[in-house]
């Protein structure tokens, strides 16, 4: 079951899989505190898929860098971001981890700076208890949406991390945010889309 895709060219792109499928069983690893989820490498003009990353708990969304030379892993299940150097052949090293102790959904990179802007599932029990069970419809359960923003120094260097947008009424359950100069849309996972005008950056 993948999640999430990024494009590195029109031939290779990267993938995650934060469960395990066993035959008709779907194990959700973070739950389980399984550390199952993997990273996948598609090569459209092979063919191919090959694991180039694994052992994670529960990678959910995936970017890469503007030159395309790193790759940017959100590894929900332990709360951080992975920063892997993708090789000549497509394989993945780990260079770096950034704790950022939240549940992070989606990764995105502002293509001029390198700066991260991570859609962020900020208390992961409530959302599950929203996105999956009858207290979606009680008002008293309020998953926030949460979104950071990460300042790069470089690909792998995080030199800032700001909470820049955190709301529990206008939008639950955040899970990604796009920015585009001044403005940013917050999207959630099934609630509301917000739009926001950044005031300082």
């Amino acid at each position: 079951m993948l999640n999430d895709i990024v494009a590195i060219d029109e031939t290779h792109l990267y993938a995650t899989m934060p469960v395990y499928v066993k035959g008709k069983i779907v194990i959700p690893s973070m739950f389980l505190y399984l550390r199952l989820g993997l990273v996948l490498h598609i090569n459209m003009d092979e063919e191919t898929v090959e694991t180039v990353g694994s052992g994670y708990m529960m990678p959910n969304g995936i970017n890469a860098s503007p030159d395309k030379r790193h790759i940017y892993l959100s590894n929900m299940g332990d709360r951080n971001i992975v920063i892997l150097e993708r090789n000549s052949d497509f394989s993945l090293t780990e260079v770096k981890t950034i704790e950022l102790y939240s549940a992070i959904d989606n990764i995105d990179v502002d293509s001029s700076t390198g700066d991260l802007w991570l859609g962020d599932i900020a208390i992961f029990h409530k959302a599950m208890a929203y996105i999956s069970g009858p207290n979606n419809k009680d008002p008293g359960v309020k998953p926030p949406a949460r979104v950071l923003q990460v300042k790069m120094s470089g690909n792998t260097e995080p030199k800032d991390i700001t909470d820049v947008f955190v709301d529990d009424e206008l939008i639950l359950t955040g899970s990604v945010a796009n920015r585009y100069k001044n403005a940013m849309l917050v999207g959630s996972v099934n609630h509301n889309m917000v739009y926001c005008q950044l005031q300082t950056i």
